[in-house]
């Protein structure tokens, strides 16, 4: 109910969401929703998780973490095609 809702429901924050100003729905975080629109891009164009990771650093997008990894780019990626 609460995912149909917009809601959390686990104490970790999907990259590319933030907490709306009631602390309990979650709404789009600019910032994250640019390094997510730019790893599809990646994506599509066939690079894997480490050049993903180095271009997105480069380009001065920031993750959640201290850097950008192949690991972490491949559960975002994963995180965001389960919700699409």
């Amino acid at each position: 109910m609460k995912k149909a809702n917009g809601q959390r429901i686990s104490g970790r924050l999907p990259y590319g969401f933030q907490l709306g100003a009631d602390e309990k729905a979650l709404e789009p975080c600019k910032h994250e929703q640019e390094a997510l629109d730019r790893m599809r891009e990646l994506r599509a164009a066939g690079l894997g998780g480490v050049r993903i990771a180095a271009t997105l650093t480069a380009e001065g997008f920031k993750p959640r973490g201290k850097k950008w990894d192949a690991g972490n780019v491949q559960r975002i990626a994963d995180a965001a095609l389960m919700a699409s």
